[in-house]
């Protein structure tokens, strides 16, 4: 079929990116010189060790290695995108969704498998980076969406405990103090409420709302940061 649709102007695709099982992120530094992506399980080239249980199944032996973040040249992937990718760094179980600092310096990331926020510094994701992981949060069940507002200084993920027993019942937003990434769970402000499977996140343009959609709820959230206060 893409051979048929394209045949006219050429076959637009010019390659594809390698990355580990089931990528999921696509976020772009501010310059768009760089693409940071997210594999639920690393690369079975890489050889990383088998870490991680199927999700939803705690007694369950480990049956997939750590997750990871790819670091990928957008240049180099328009011209060679097989050999785009400047590093790949481990992320717990099940990395999913990306979002970075105003400045560019930090990259969070949520670990579905291992309920937790990441936070890799962007310099030392390729320099040096088996010391990246600058801090990790403990947050509510299998973290999804995730988003930085009050200028840089808080993050907000969704827990989404899409595994749990009980799927549609309604979860938090975890707010995390991105000032207290190296003191762990003590990094953590508090709760907002929301809807069955809190998905996605987005803040306004003027950073003063927050929109969720909640999957399993079918509604979208509307959250005043301004009256988010601890």
């Amino acid at each position: 079929m893409r051979s048929s649709i394209f045949r006219a102007h050429g076959d637009p695709v010019v390659g594809v990116i390698p990355a580990g099982n089931a990528p999921i992120a696509l976020t772009f530094s501010s310059d768009e010189r760089t693409l940071y992506t997210t594999a639920q399980a690393a690369p079975a080239g890489l050889k990383w060790p088998v870490a991680c249980k199927p999700e939803g199944q705690p007694n369950t032996a480990p049956d997939h290695p750590f997750g990871a973040v790819h670091v990928i040249d957008v240049a180099k992937a328009t011209t060679d995108p097989e050999h785009s990718v400047i590093t790949t760094v481990a992320a717990a179980c099940n990395p999913v969704r990306l979002a970075l600092s105003p400045d560019g310096n930090t990259l969070y990331a949520t670990s579905r498998g291992d309920h937790a926020l990441l936070a890799f510094d962007t310099r030392k994701l390729v320099s040096d980076s088996e010391h990246a992981l600058i801090g990790r949060v403990g947050v509510g069940a299998a973290p999804v969406g995730i988003a930085v507002f009050d200028g840089g200084r808080r993050v907000v993920v969704t827990n989404s405990n899409r595994f749990g027993a009980d799927a549609n019942a309604p979860q938090q937003l975890t707010v995390v103090d991105a000032t207290k990434l190296a003191s762990g769970d003590a990094a953590i402000l508090g709760a907002i409420p929301a809807g069955a499977f809190p998905r996605e996140m987005r803040v306004t343009a003027d950073g003063k709302t927050l929109l969720v959609t909640n999957f399993l709820s079918r509604t979208l959230e509307v959250v005043d940061l301004t009256r988010v206060r601890w």
